[in-house]
């Protein structure tokens, strides 16, 4: 069992100190520490044994989990990176790790000015165009938006984490952009004219290829752009028309990072995932939608920047075998779920030539993100039975 592994290493990393005449007090501290990490953290959030922790998780713990659930003083965060780096050199020349094992989590450990950083951006409050867009704006009308109460670690993590700069919020703007200048009323079917839906194309950085005669489920860009807009009141329909919220002035005026934040949070929390996709899946799709938070549990296992490969002939409970299945067996997750996700930049995917999905890579900030949510998951329900709602992926 991993506890007990990560047991006999600590206690071997303290009786080393002990041998080497460290305080006694000094000792005591590394040990509690070490066991806090291993106990409340490492064995919940990603199952293994110390001696395979790598810097991603350092990160998670130090930069999110501690100050989420400890807070604590800036020293104390401190300590808990000597702690860290006495015990990772130890396992280092002892063995337990390789040179570039080591490299990792020294480069981790080493970056006190980031964690600091982290520390104090948690606890400083947000800037006041946060406020104002979470409380629906300082609006003057008889009819104020409704709040939007984005979640506030989401937003530390898109803004303390290093990413490229992804090409939904640039897009989604350009969209509501177009809303606001060109009226546009749905057709009967309550898709965009396909005369709006080029115009609208045209104007992204990266133009979906349509069809002669395309319809707007044609664009999956411009289709979740509408569903996600309407979902966090950005714009509202009304007899076929489309205008634009006094709230979208104020989304318009936020910073990109705070943008993404409250895309992610829209497309996760906020939009029903049955309006994105065949309304004869509507029940398949209201199914994967009530599962998000395990479908997030299983991305956080994905290692970033790894491709890891769908399994056509899926068997078994392990998280590959429930991960293919639920990709399988939900067409609105391949079709639209992946494609936002990726617009986001938390991940990558492949399809094969039956547009089946053939891979999934993840990037450091979608692990993150994805961690987040699946942390929700646990904190409501044991990680057994997080895992026991994917298994019947069948019945969606």
């Amino acid at each position: 069992m991993e506890c007990e592994k990560s047991e006999q290493l600590i206690g071997e990393y303290c009786r080393t100190l002990t041998a080497a005449r460290a305080d006694r007090r000094l000792v005591a501290r590394d040990r509690d520490r070490l066991r806090f990490f291993l106990h409340a953290y490492v064995l919940e959030e990603w199952p293994r044994d110390l001696d395979r922790v790598d810097s991603e998780i350092i990160r998670d713990f130090l930069g999110g989990w501690f100050l989420r659930h400890v807070g604590g003083t800036r020293s104390e965060l401190i300590s808990y990176l000597a702690t860290f780096q006495r015990f990772y050199e130890h396992l280092y020349q002892t063995g337990r790790l390789s040179a570039a094992e080591y490299d990792d989590l020294a480069a981790a450990l080493s970056a006190r000015q980031y964690f600091l950083a982290c520390y104090d951006d948690y606890f400083r409050r947000p800037p006041d165009a946060w406020d104002d867009f979470a409380a629906g704006g300082p609006l003057k009308d008889d009819a104020p938006a409704a709040a939007l109460n984005v979640n506030r670690q989401l937003w530390m993590l898109t803004k303390n984490l290093e990413h490229p700069d992804p090409a939904g919020p640039l897009d989604f703007s350009l969209f509501l952009d177009y809303l606001s200048h060109f009226p546009v009323r749905l057709t009967r079917a309550g898709r965009i004219p396909l005369s709006h839906l080029r115009r609208i194309n045209h104007r992204f950085r990266g133009p979906e290829e349509l069809p002669p005669s395309a319809r707007m489920e044609d664009s999956r860009r411009v289709s979740w752009f509408l569903r996600l807009a309407e979902s966090i009141d950005l714009v509202r329909v009304a007899g076929g028309a489309i205008t634009m919220s006094k709230r979208s002035e104020y989304y318009l005026d936020l910073d990109p990072v705070t943008r993404l934040a409250v895309m992610i949070d829209g497309l996760w929390n906020r939009l029903p995932w049955d309006r994105l996709g065949d309304p004869a899946d509507r029940k398949l799709s209201l199914w994967a939608c009530e599962h998000r938070d395990g479908f997030a549990s299983l991305l956080a296992d994905l290692s970033p920047g790894r491709e890891w490969l769908v399994d056509l002939n899926p068997e078994g409970d392990d998280p590959d075998a429930l991960l293919s299945r639920f990709l399988a067996y939900h067409p609105v997750v391949g079709d639209y779920v992946l494609f936002a996700l990726r617009e986001l930049g938390l991940l990558d995917f492949s399809v094969r030539h039956q547009g089946l999905v053939r891979s999934l890579t993840i990037t450091r900030l979608g692990r993150r993100v994805f961690s987040l949510y699946a942390g929700r998951a646990r904190s409501t329900s044991p990680q057994s039975a997080v895992v026991e709602s994917l298994r019947d992926a069948r019945r969606g």
